[in-house]
């Protein structure tokens, strides 16, 4: 069993990660804490990774268990293969689109996966404090877990 609860302590009241990624369209930025205090989950993927593009696939039912986090798909293949990605799978009209660095690995480390594998998912509470970060597939068990931390980080309860 993964110690996701040990991560979540860990993380629990840390430092916010200073990070932003460019949405696809082109109308801004995504970021921990820019969310007007709500939880974001960001899923970070390739469009080589099976596994990434299957949760993608289910990104309705993730979010319906933490449904006051707002999502955010970060490609890690370029811009073009996360376009072309994109435009196959459907997502849940609710998940922000992203575009993640040319070189993620360092940003990956940072997050808390310094193997850089993926599906690789970052959650932070409303005030971009991380709360949790999980490598591997992404489970509605998880994300349960998640928002019953996440939410108390962001509202300073233990």
């Amino acid at each position: 069993m993964t110690c996701l609860l040990c991560m979540a302590a860990a993380l629990q009241g840390a430092a916010a990660v200073p990070f932003r990624v460019a949405l696809e369209d082109g109308s801004g930025w995504a970021a921990p804490g820019a969310f007007a205090g709500h939880p974001a989950v960001f899923l970070f993927w390739d469009s080589e990774c099976a596994p990434c593009l299957k949760e993608l696939a289910q990104s309705a039912s993730l979010q319906a268990a933490f449904p006051q986090a707002v999502f955010v798909a970060v490609g890690l293949s370029g811009r073009d293969a996360t376009r072309r990605v994109l435009g196959k799978i459907r997502l849940d009209a609710d998940v922000k689109r992203a575009i993640g660095p040319e070189n993620p690995g360092g940003l990956l480390a940072t997050l808390g996966d310094p193997t850089g594998g993926l599906p690789f998912t970052a959650i932070f509470s409303g005030n971009g404090s991380p709360c949790l970060h999980r490598l591997g597939s992404l489970t509605t068990e998880v994300l349960a877990q998640a928002a019953s931390r996440c939410t108390a980080g962001s509202a300073g309860q233990p």
